[in-house]
């Protein structure tokens, strides 16, 4: 009887899954001025929202548009773990929701 090699099928091919990290633009006002946040976590309580990220200083339009290139660019030594007081915060978006487009 002859020998059949038998070698390893994958459903999705040989591509890694890509690992998708949410972002949330968090507005917040600090001694009268507003700030933004660019959180990779927000965890809420009832009395703040715990965030791990960093603060962005650039406009906001640009954000929206390219806030993944942002975060892949932006050096681990600026981002900090910061509880904001619900008081504080304006805002919290997340940047990588896409609503689903329905025609009618």
């Amino acid at each position: 009887m002859p020998d059949i090699a038998i070698s390893q099928t994958s459903f999705f091919g040989d591509k890694a899954a890509a690992k998708i990290t949410p972002v949330y633009l968090v507005i917040v006002e600090q001694n009268k001025t507003v700030k933004k946040f660019l959180a990779t976590k927000v965890d809420r309580s009832p009395t703040s929202a715990n965030c791990i990220g960093f603060y962005y200083e650039g406009e906001a339009d640009k954000l929206k548009e390219k806030f993944t290139e942002i975060v892949q660019k932006t050096d681990s030594s600026n981002y900090v773990e910061i509880e904001f007081p619900w008081t504080k915060v304006s805002s919290i978006q997340n940047l990588i929701y896409k609503h689903k487009q329905t025609n009618k």
